[in-house]
């Protein structure tokens, strides 16, 4: 089965410029009733976007944890690959997985879309189009979002 996968670019370089798209993903999801796990680069990053997600919009309520599973109470999970790394990370099925960086997990999780923000520098630009190339040449389709423009 063919997952849907996009690749989105953000218009800056921070950690914050991913962030901010992710918490408008996060606010989608839960609008549409959608379990997701947010896979950051570092445990900093998962701190960050989890302070970022209590305080996003007063408007909005986006119920998270840091975890490898989402749950009813806490549809949001947020982990980090550091903690990929450890042997005992298993990460459960879920609807969406959003990689905040170009690296994906060895082992990931069933799931019914992935996607990918990436940071506006040349290393992530270029990782980023390896794994585009990787991807395509497993024959999956891929939707690319320049928010550069």
């Amino acid at each position: 089965m063919h997952k849907q996968t996009d690749i989105y670019i953000s218009k800056g370089n921070a950690f914050s410029d991913l962030a901010s798209i992710a918490c408008r993903i996060a606010e989608k999801a839960i609008a549409a009733n959608q379990t997701i796990l947010f896979v950051c680069e570092s445990d900093i990053d998962a701190k960050s976007l989890d302070e970022l997600l209590w305080s996003y919009r007063d408007s909005s309520f986006l119920p998270h944890q840091q975890s490898v599973s989402p749950s009813p109470s806490y549809p949001i999970a947020i982990a980090s690959s550091q903690g990929a790394n450890d042997p005992s990370f298993k990460a459960t099925d879920t609807n969406i997985c959003v990689y905040l960086g170009p690296t994906k997990l060895a082992e990931e999780p069933q799931m019914k879309r992935r996607m990918f923000i990436v940071r506006n520098d040349q290393k992530q630009l270029e990782s980023a189009r390896a794994l585009f190339k990787q991807l395509k040449s497993n024959g999956e389709d891929i939707n690319t979002h320049d928010l550069r423009r």
